[in-house]
């Protein structure tokens, strides 16, 4: 052992000779190395990880972060120090660094890190000078700094180019000459507003020989409806906005308000106090107003889970651990998110402080999953808009005049028929979507897809086939006995929605058994939302038709949410075959729903009839005797147990209680219908419906309306519990693994919060823009000069920390962030300043001659290079080949020109009219 330690302390000495002696490298290092800019970037990405911040990863109990303990007295050393100020050769960190011996040196060989002669000279040259410690340049407030003189006097057009021209004058470089002008306004056109300019701008522009002509454009753009877009692009990115919940199916959700709000919030130029403040608390305001309380779906963006088999507690941990690492990017520029399972391992953010923070936000009234697909999950409000409520009241109005022209027609004596009289086999043809006979039962005994492919879901042609099933006489042919456990899908059929009008029958035998309730056919979900349709046989035989949107189970009823039931008044009788059937009408109404039982319409009840508009369409398949193809229910719970299924038939338009009649004779005769044969009103509805042009086409203008959602969608918020939920810090990230109950606070290595604030996310957003916080302006302002500059003032824009990149300009952008501050945090005006910069305006091209010396344009030596983003890229092509749709604000600029049904109906109402497409919106504007 004395031998190896001898050794080391001669081959120390042997490198501390060589490192003095080489001047190779020692030009590269600076004559007097800063803490800050120099020594702590080296520290943090070699040091960090074994002896930084983090007491538990802290090897040999020695951290280098701070100069209490970096000067301290080794733990397992006593009379040696890691740094003796002005002694390098007794500083234990730099005898590790420069050593040889692989059991000693340090960064150790299984780090894989290394240490270059440059920057171990550079850390001699520091401790040779005093080993001086500094705080972090992020975390100390900017200073009032002084606009720096130059030689080149008649370049700088604002202070910026003050700051700019003075570091490359230090280096020895030259700015570059402005950009011709149809460069200029091309990159100023795609950096305020994320579109290109048009031929006339560009013409404008460059004939324009005013002196403030450029500033006159960018006074255009900053007014343009298309910059709160442009600044809205970058702002949702970094808020993870999204019109779905993320996990498992991806469901939609309505969070375009809250994008639309972010849009407006940018065109008016709300300060970004305000613009922060809202988002972050709007809800705690005083008085809040709609706009206020709107803002804060800024953190309900994140990611949503819709399972039903879930952990409570561990998503509602995941949901407020999401807005926690938002907050820290968006607000500090920090990954705060690093210290969610441990204490930071290179800032100075402790396990606790993470958990401090996220107290924050972890009170308010949420669930873990979403309750309900497609409805905005708590806490949430209604959208306040009146251009939609006016557009839907106006489709209401719409709808109210044709229901009472329909009436009127069915009120009629008479109906002119203008087409010949089908045969019975046409009737029965017509529209017929599904016809499966049961003749050729073959194959598995559960079915979840179709003969020929692959999954199930796509081929919808082939017959589909059994195998172990029962297979009984039936009313014509063969029936299939159902016994609870098996079903038929039919794939991808009946996919109607809710302003569609169809019609299904079949015919039916059951043993007379009560129960549970028993699906003849159906086409639902079986998760949560149940959206779909279905014909039933209830606990008393019943028969029972119902469609929703959204309902939990029968015991919702009758104040069920978006669903509509009607029940037949009598029993369907019992081990005798049967034939049902059930039209709609597409109406949306339990009125537009008919039972029938034989050829005789059911006296029938109305349960529920709430359906609301929304949409019933799931992608399931169609299936017989059972709701879904997802998985077989056991027992007779949900399937048809205990009877057998013969003849079904599905039409894509409404029967008539003529055709309904025609259906119960097994055979039917080619023969057409006479009038004689059926009852009067009956005869009067085929007509109606078949021959009556004026009756069609109302019935078609119907269904073109009630395509229109008409509900006001629900956007989801924040909100505080009355009671303050306790926060525990989780050990290593687990959210059943509970520590010590927190507090909230800030983080301890930034300043406390006022002594007035309140311990609220009001008073989180008062803390950032106290005067005394550090990172608030310079992260914004960082992200605005990203923006128009193509990287930051420093690069990592999400990491102001100990492991990001350095400001280039380190004067400047205090000088912008104070700038900011005293103009009332004025977005438009900093902009404007930066636009209108020389530095902004210069050529793009590089320079050849600093190729080498500044690949990455660092220094500024010329202007953007004009990257354009996704966005811009889309964008820039629809312009070019004509087909961008012109949007202000996210609504249309020109209403739609009507044509066919639509040109009609306007020209009636003396309106123009949108022209939905099925299951259009009148308000997601996308």
């Amino acid at each position: 052992m004395k031998v190896l330690r001898l050794l080391s302390i001669l081959c120390c000495t042997a490198a501390l000779t060589g490192c003095a002696a080489d001047e190779n490298f020692a030009d590269a290092v600076p004559e007097r190395p800063d803490f800050v800019f120099d020594v702590k970037p080296l520290l943090s990405d070699r040091c960090f990880a074994c002896h930084g911040p983090d007491p538990d990863k802290q090897k040999a109990g020695l951290a280098l972060h701070t100069a209490e303990f970096a000067l301290a007295e080794l733990k397992d050393k006593p009379g040696q120090f890691a740094i003796v100020p002005g002694k390098p050769e007794q500083s234990e960190i730099y005898r590790r660094m420069i050593a040889t011996n692989p059991d000693v040196v340090m960064p150790p060989p299984e780090s894989h890190l290394t240490m270059t002669p440059a920057e171990k000279e550079l850390i001699r040259r520091w401790i040779e000078q005093g080993a001086e410690y500094k705080p972090h340049w992020a975390f100390t407030a900017p200073a009032e700094v002084s606009v720096p003189e130059v030689d080149e006097t008649d370049w700088p057009r604002n202070s910026i180019d003050n700051f700019v021209l003075a570091r490359l004058e230090e280096k020895g470089m030259q700015h570059s000459p402005e950009a011709d002008r149809a460069t200029l306004i091309r990159r100023v056109t795609f950096d305020l507003t994320g579109l290109p300019p048009t031929v006339e701008e560009i013409n404008d522009f460059v004939t324009d020989e005013a002196p403030d002509a450029y500033e006159k454009v960018v006074d255009r753009l900053l007014a343009s409806p298309h910059y709160g877009e442009r600044m809205a692009t970058d702002w949702l990115d970094l808020s993870r906005y999204a019109d779905s919940h993320g996990y498992q199916d991806d469901r939609p959700r309505s969070m375009w308000p809250w994008r639309d709000w972010v849009v407006r919030a940018f065109n008016d130029n709300l300060n970004y106090e305000d613009f922060v403040t809202w988002q972050l608390a709007g809800d705690l305001l005083p008085d809040p107003t709609y706009e206020q309380k709107l803002a804060t779906g800024f953190n309900r963006n994140h990611s949503i889970t819709q399972e039903g088999g879930i952990l409570e507690e561990e998503y509602l941990a995941e949901y407020a651990s999401d807005r926690t690492h938002v907050f820290g990017t968006a607000f500090l520029g920090l990954t705060v998110e690093c210290a969610k399972c441990h204490t930071h391992k290179y800032d100075p953010i402790l396990h606790t402080d993470y958990y401090q923070l996220t107290a924050f936000f972890n009170n308010i009234p949420e669930r873990g999953n979403t309750d309900m697909y497609d409805l905005a999950p708590t806490p949430n409000m209604k959208i306040e808009d009146p251009a939609l409520e006016k557009n839907i009241t106006e489709v209401k109005d719409w709808i109210g005049r044709l229901e009472a022209t329909q009436r009127e027609l069915e009120a009629s004596v008479s109906v002119p028929v203008s087409a010949g009289i089908e045969t019975t086999e046409e009737l029965l043809q017509k529209d017929l979507t599904v016809h499966f006979s049961f003749d050729e039962n073959q194959g598995s005994r559960t079915l979840s897809g179709l003969e020929g492919s692959a999954d199930g879901w796509m081929n919808f042609n082939l017959p589909p086939t059994f195998e172990n099933v029962e297979v009984v006489k039936g009313k014509e042919g063969n029936a299939m006995r159902f016994d609870g456990e098996n079903y038929i899908s039919l794939g991808i059929r009946g996919d109607f929605e809710h302003h569609q009008p169809f019609s299904a029958s079949l015919w039916i035998k059951h043993d007379g058994r009560r129960g549970k309730v028993r699906a003849l056919f159906g086409k639902r979900m079986d998760e949560l939302r149940h959206n779909g349709y279905d014909l039933v046989l209830t606990e008393d035989n019943q028969l029972a038709f119902r469609m929703a949107g959204f309902w939990w189970s029968p015991a919702d009823y009758p104040a069920g949410l978006e669903a509509l039931e009607v029940r037949g008044a009598g029993a369907v009788p019992a081990n005798s075959w049967q034939h049902v059937a059930v039209t709609y009408d597409g109406s949306g109404r339990a009125d537009g729903v008919q039972l029938y039982l034989g050829a005789r319409p059911q006296v029938q009840r109305t349960v529920a009839d709430n359906l609301q508009g929304h949409t019933i369409l799931n992608g399931n398949h169609l299936c017989v005797g059972n709701w879904n193809q997802r998985g077989r229910i056991k027992g007779n719970l949900g399937g048809f147990s205990g009877g057998a299924i013969d003849e079904f038939r599905m039409y894509a338009r409404e029967l008539s209680p003529v055709e309904v009649k025609l259906l119960t004779s097994v055979a039917p005769a080619s023969a057409p219908p006479q009038s004689e044969r059926f009852a009067r009103k009956d005869w009067h509805k085929h007509k109606l419906l078949h021959y009556s042009e004026a009756y069609r086409r109302n019935i078609a203008r119907l269904d073109s309306l009630r395509a229109i959602d008409q509900t006001i969608p629900s956007v989801m918020v924040m909100a505080e519990n009355d009671t303050v939920a306790p926060t525990y810090l989780r050990l290593r990230g687990e959210y059943d693994q509970h520590g010590e109950r927190v507090g909230r606070e800030a983080p301890s290595a930034l300043p406390p919060l006022p002594d007035d604030a309140p311990k609220n996310r009001l008073g989180l957003a008062r803390w950032l823009f106290a005067p005394e916080h550090p990172l608030t302006a310079r992260v914004a302002v960082n992200r605005l000069w990203q923006q128009c500059f193509g990287k930051g003032i420093v690069k990592s824009a999400a990491d102001f920390g100990n492991q990001g990149d350095l400001p280039t300009h380190p004067e400047l952008l205090d000088y912008l962030a104070l700038e900011y501050r005293k103009n009332g945090w004025d977005t438009k005006r900093m902009l404007r300043t930066l636009v209108t910069s020389a530095t902004y305006r210069q050529r793009g091209k590089p320079r050849p001659e600093y190729a080498e010396t500044d690949p990455d344009n660092r220094w500024l030596s010329h202007g953007p290079s004009g990257k354009l983003t996704a966005e811009m890229l889309r964008d820039q092509a629809l312009a070019a080949s004509g087909l961008l749709n012109d949007r202000i604000g996210g609504k249309w600029v020109k209403p739609y020109q009507p044509g066919g049904l639509w040109k009609e109906m306007a020209s009636e109402i003396g309106e123009p009219v949108y022209r939905p497409s099925r299951g259009a919106d009148l308000f997601r504007r996308s």
